[in-house]
């Protein structure tokens, strides 16, 4: 069956699409960086004692503001975009292309076990895995009906929370935490913080607190609405492919104008998502101004993950920018294992089985580190690439989809 089914050629890639997810895997790598200095583990005492502590605030104001959450989102959108532009060449083997698409799933599930467990607890493979295997109940939807699914399922998360600001204290909300909890008791690491477990240079105390973290995830990806957000970000580019990426010329105008006012709308909110945080410190709390903040973080993920696409793919028609997005496409044709390497780089220099800089290097020197991280990839990319046709997880990744890589290559 699943031969009657051809995987995408190169020759068939849009390259202002892989330029799209090059320029998103720099803002994840540096809103990733934030969580593997130990941000989100150190108390406020400890982010002060870090070196040039007075110039952290200003950049994570700024992370906060235009990156965080909306580049993954470009990630989701791309996501979606993806999937149409497969399924659509399987008019005629439907059936195959979805047995082609759980084993895909199936793949990159195994893909987000191993990088949650074994390297860090913030992946996102897992959740994609899981939000794109439902993909496949909308293959035959309409593009009314696309839109209404994305309606409701981008607007669940704030209402989520909104549930979760008047049962704040219910025990469904911490039994997973709680749990995580007795684990650490029962297994004799209970009077240990994960800021600890994390900066041991033990490996297996890095995996264990990895899987006390994975434990509690679930519950904190539900009070967040991450899976509703995805899978409607999902829909969102199923039918941004299905209606304008290829019928640019006569909707590319819309498409801008829309996309510019997405921009204004997503700077404001994201304005206000960032200034809350900074004024609280925290990214959501059960009160009423948490509960402005989530919806100004909600809106303005989707709305600027829009308009960073827009402005590539405006930009792309005028000669000197498309010059210095095409220096992004090979990290774009290479994002599992772009997105992966990142993570075994970032546990490399912030855990103290590699250099220990967590809790030692202050949150504004990771936008050089990110600088430079991309910079090597880039070029890895690009060498890679040209000696290969796709970068080594996405072969592994494709022979677990196919099951054979003797399929046609370019």
């Amino acid at each position: 069956m699943l031969k009657k089914f051809k995987p995408t050629e190169m020759d068939e890639r849009i390259d202002q699409l892989d330029a799209v997810r090059g320029f998103a895997l720099i803002g994840i790598c540096i809103a990733n960086l934030v969580s593997f200095a130990g941000f989100y583990v150190m108390t406020h005492s400890q982010r002060e004692n870090l070196p040039w502590a007075s110039m952290d605030p200003g950049v994570l104001f700024f992370i906060d503001w235009l990156v965080e959450g909306k580049f993954y989102s470009i990630f989701s959108l791309l996501f979606g975009m993806g999937f149409w532009l497969q399924a659509t060449r399987a008019d005629k083997s439907i059936s195959s292309f979805k047995v082609f698409w759980l084993r895909r799933m199936g793949a990159l599930l195994l893909f987000g076990v191993a990088h949650m467990f074994l390297i860090w607890p913030g992946d996102i493979l897992m959740l994609y895995s899981a939000m794109g295997i439902i993909l496949l109940l909308f293959i035959k939807a309409s593009s009314r009906k696309l839109l209404l699914w994305v309606v409701l399922l981008l607007s669940l998360p704030w209402l989520i929370q909104w549930v979760a600001f008047f049962t704040s204290d219910h025990i469904f909300w911490k039994s997973l935490a709680q749990l995580s909890e007795r684990l650490k008791e029962q297994w004799g690491f209970g009077g240990r913080s994960l800021f600890d477990m994390q900066t041991s240079n033990s490996v297996f105390d890095h995996i264990l607190s990895n899987f006390f973290r994975a434990v509690e995830r679930p519950m904190s990806y539900l009070k967040s609405g991450r899976p509703m957000q995805v899978l409607g970000q999902f829909l969102l580019g199923m039918w941004i492919a299905r209606e304008i990426l290829f019928n640019m010329e006569g909707k590319q105008t819309l498409f801008y104008a829309w996309g510019k006012w997405m921009g204004g709308v997503g700077l404001f909110t994201g304005l206000v998502y960032a200034s809350i945080k900074g004024f609280t410190g925290s990214p959501w709390s059960p009160d009423e101004t948490g509960i402005l903040q989530s919806l100004a973080y909600h809106i303005s993920c989707t709305s600027l993950a829009l308009w960073y696409i827009r402005l590539i793919w405006q930009n792309w028609l005028y000669k000197r920018w498309r010059k210095i997005f095409r220096w992004l496409v090979p990290l774009g044709r290479m994002p599992l294992t772009t997105y992966l390497t990142q993570s075994i780089i970032g546990l490399c220099l912030f855990y103290d089985f590699g250099l220990g800089w967590r809790g030692f290097m202050p949150f504004s020197g990771l936008i050089p580190i990110t600088l430079l991280i991309i910079i090597l990839q880039q070029n890895f990319s690009r060498w890679w690439l040209s000696r290969r046709t796709r970068g080594p997880l996405e072969s592994l990744w494709r022979l677990l989809a196919y099951g054979d890589l003797r399929v046609k290559q370019p």
